[in-house]
């Protein structure tokens, strides 16, 4: 659920993402906009990944791919305030780097980031739940992408077992601990993998409607 990062920006209207599972935002107890959640599997045995975030007046919209491994293929994003566009970002990645295109203001600019540590190229938590149960106390350790950064950060996630949701005591999902760069993120699972409750470090929490 990297797309916590996105909440600071300001954002408009988008496309929407296809039909999937609606939020509620927090920023500690306060609602600050809705999200729209959805992952499919793919034919090749990857999967494909859509987020829109809404937030007052603003949107922002990602979209990423990823092969079977949990190795990111595509990744991108849609800002707009008021109906027009702010930043987009398109990065495509291959076996040594991420190629970025970046457009902000008017401004094209192109750059590459060589990828920080070959070992970790595949984060198989992509497809927890998704496609593969993983075991109680499993973590996989993988460097990903920061769209916002544009910086490649390492991240390590856990599974810990399953657990009561913090907003629903009597429901019981899978809780994933996700470290990357100084954030943590704390996410409840259902068993297809979706998230039913988010929240990070920040005090940023999604609850699904």
């Amino acid at each position: 659920m990297l797309a916590f990062a996105f909440l600071a920006a300001t954002v408009g209207q988008v496309p929407v993402v296809p039909v999937g599972i609606e939020f509620q935002l927090f920023v500690e107890q306060r609602p600050i906009g809705r999200a729209r959640f959805s992952q499919k599997r793919l034919a090749d045995g990857g999967k494909m990944l859509d987020i829109r975030l809404e937030l007052a007046t603003s949107v922002v919209l990602q979209k990423s791919q990823y092969d079977s491994r949990g190795r990111a293929v595509r990744k991108s994003v849609d800002q707009r305030v008021d109906g027009k566009k702010v930043r987009s970002v398109l990065v495509t990645f291959n076996d040594e780097d991420a190629r970025i295109t970046s457009e902000a203001d008017g401004e094209r600019t192109v750059q590459v980031v060589s990828f920080i540590d070959v070992a970790k190229k595949n984060n198989p938590a992509e497809f927890w739940f998704l496609r593969d149960p993983p075991t109680v106390g499993q973590t996989e350790r993988s460097v990903v992408f920061s769209i916002e950064k544009l910086a490649w950060e390492q991240a390590e996630t856990t599974y810990t077992g399953k657990f009561a949701l913090p907003n629903s005591p009597r429901t019981l999902a899978h809780k994933t601990v996700l470290k990357v760069g100084d954030r943590t993120v704390t996410s409840y699972l259902d068993d297809n993998g979706n998230p039913l409750y988010v929240a990070d470090s920040a005090g940023i929490r999604w609850e699904r409607r």
